[in-house]
C-alpha cells in the first residue's frame, strides 16, 4: 500500500501533472504524504490540489515548496 509519494524535483509535472495528482487525491484512501517541492506546479497546480484536498480525508502532509507560487496561491491553499 503506497502511503508516501516523493516526486520532489520532477520539474516535468507542472499545472498539468498537478491536475492528474488532484485528480488521484480525491479518491485516495491510502496516501498520507505526498512530496511535491520543486516541480513547476505554480498558482494554477495549486488551484487543483487545493480544490482536491478540500475532499480528502487521508493526506496528512504536503510539501509544496519551491514551486512559485505566489501569495494568491498560498491563500487559496490555506
Amino acid at each position: 500500500v503506497l502511503t508516501e509519494l516523493d516526486l520532489a524535483g520532477n520539474k516535468q509535472i507542472g499545472p498539468a501533472g498537478a491536475q492528474a495528482l488532484a485528480e488521484m487525491l480525491i479518491v485516495n484512501t491510502t496516501l498520507r504524504i505526498l512530496r511535491i517541492s520543486g516541480c513547476g506546479v505554480g498558482d494554477e497546480g495549486v488551484h487543483y490540489l487545493a480544490a482536491a484536498l478540500q475532499l480528502n480525508e487521508t493526506l496528512e502532509g504536503l510539501n509544496i515548496g519551491f514551486n512559485g507560487v505566489t501569495p494568491v496561491g498560498a491563500v487559496e491553499l490555506a
